[in-house]
């Protein structure tokens, strides 16, 4: 498997654009221009042909760029409105994963109506509010069943799952083991968290 992590604010801010562009899923040909700049650009950084940090910044966001622009001409633009409200609804369902949410709550703190919030949000994040919800919720019990001693109920409870048996079941769905045996489990390759989005 090969994969680059581009980091950075104006990263995340192209990056949001995209999302809400064309959702999770980026569908491209492979001899497309965008693809094949990103091979080059993964060729150069595995060879080690360009060792400048500097240079390796520019090139990386040449190609986000050409992303952002991509996406664009692929006409599939989400208004800024929308764009905002999208941004402001994955962000309090970020900051408040460990509360009670529902579709209701959600619309309701973002001032629209359900129903459009929900179109809205599964044309753009091809999933549902309470799936990306859901999701958050994961990643925080696969963090803190790495990095904390807390009983598997306590995870559960401060991840937003209110029946420790229906942690146990989403868990399950998610890393095809229990809680417990994921915290227990040695891992060939290390890592304190995994990220859905």
């Amino acid at each position: 498997m090969r994969w680059l992590n581009l980091r950075g604010d104006e990263a995340s801010r192209i990056w949001d654009l995209v999302l809400a562009q064309e959702g999770t899923i980026i569908r491209r040909n492979a001899e497309s221009p965008l693809i094949l700049h990103l091979w080059k650009l993964y060729r150069a950084i595995s060879e080690e042909k360009i060792t400048d940090k500097y240079r390796l910044s520019v090139l990386a966001y040449e190609w986000m760029l050409s992303l952002l622009q991509s996406s664009r001409e692929s006409g599939r633009e989400v208004s800024s409105k929308s764009h905002t409200l999208l941004h402001e609804a994955k962000q309090l369902m970020k900051a408040n994963f460990a509360s009670p949410l529902t579709l209701d709550a959600i619309a309701g703190q973002l001032g629209v109506n359900k129903y459009h919030f929900y179109r809205l949000f599964q044309k753009a994040e091809h999933t549902s509010p309470l799936a990306y919800l859901r999701d958050r919720r994961v990643e925080a019990a696969i963090a803190m069943l790495r990095t904390t001693d807390l009983p598997v109920q306590e995870v559960g409870r401060r991840c937003g799952f209110d029946s420790p048996s229906y942690f146990g079941k989403v868990f399950r769905e998610y890393m095809n083991l229990s809680p417990a045996a994921y915290r227990n489990k040695k891992l060939e390759f290390p890592y304190d968290a995994i990220f859905y989005d």
